[in-house]
């Protein structure tokens, strides 16, 4: 009687046991994998220009499969069962937003191999450019000129070689309002338009520096109507460094369908709050596919 009920209890245990291990598993342990940040590599500037960027996120996937997005620098944990390829793709701030983290569709990704390696923390340093398909539209770095004549406002966008003032290389795009010029708008000359492939992809890239905040927009020319431009982004001063942004033109480009484009760039003193202000801005670039 007493074995009997010793095996009954023992049998009570183990199932118990058992059961407990279904409700908790055991916890995986994750390798790690820490990023820096991406290494840009420059393709010839007389292709693409400038090799100023902005890459502030990665989105990773093992294999494939999403693992997350990550703000630079980051130590990712990742689950890895077998051996496997870890894929990192470069994102940015869309239109200059903190709050809207995209991939970059002209920027390669890169990639690592890995074995399970749990609790180890793992450096990799990504490599990036423009993928081989990504095409530049226009280009402006105010080296041979300037292309940018005012069209409304008080003051016009001019080329600066004062060496306070330019980013790289010899020659900038430059600014300065006060209270006599409180207002620029200035767009590019007829001979200094594009035209890209409705329905494409289309971004804008620019490094600025100001006091002042910017905006930046196109214009379009119709046949047979009058030309219409908008801003599509908008950007707050950025005094103490140089400031890389990228800009979405898709969605004015298809909705705006004319035989060319123009680049618009605004500023003007903030009312009541600024006697003068000014920007500094570099290496537009208009980028697509081929």
């Amino acid at each position: 009687m007493r074995l009997t009920i010793l095996f009954v209890a023992v049998l009570c245990c183990l199932g118990w046991t058992t059961g407990c291990n279904v409700i908790n598993p055991e916890e995986k342990i994750p390798n790690y994998i820490h990023i820096d940040s991406f290494t840009y590599e420059a393709p010839s500037y007389s292709s693409y220009g400038s090799a100023s960027h902005k890459i502030t996120n990665v989105w990773i996937y093992f294999n494939n499969n999403p693992v997350g997005v990550f703000d630079l620098p980051c130590t990712i944990p990742v689950i890895v069962d077998q051996p496997g390829t870890l894929t990192v793709v470069p994102g940015i701030d869309y239109n200059g937003m903190k709050s809207g983290e995209v991939t970059y569709p002209f920027y390669a990704s890169d990639s690592v191999h890995l074995t399970p390696n749990p609790g180890v923390v793992q450096n990799f340093a990504p490599k990036t450019g423009y993928i081989a398909t990504s095409k530049m539209l226009w280009t402006e770095d105010f080296e041979l000129g300037n292309s940018f004549s005012k069209f409304n406002g008080d003051t016009s966008l001019v080329r600066t070689s004062d060496p306070d003032k330019v980013f790289e290389k010899k020659y900038s795009g430059y600014v300065y309002l006060d209270t006599a010029f409180e207002v620029s708008e200035n767009i590019s000359s007829n001979s200094a338009t594009f035209k890209p492939v409705i329905g494409s992809t289309v971004y804008i890239e620019l490094d600025y520096k100001s006091t002042a905040p910017l905006q930046v927009g196109l214009e379009t020319d119709f046949t047979n109507a009058d030309p219409h431009y908008e801003y599509i982004g908008g950007f707050n001063p950025h005094p103490d460094s140089w400031n890389h942004v990228y800009i979405d033109a898709t969605d004015f480009i298809n909705a705006y369908e004319g035989y060319q484009y123009r680049v618009v760039v605004g500023t003007g003193l903030p009312d009541g709050t600024q006697n003068q202000g000014w920007i500094l801005i570099d290496n537009i670039k208009i980028i697509s596919y081929k």
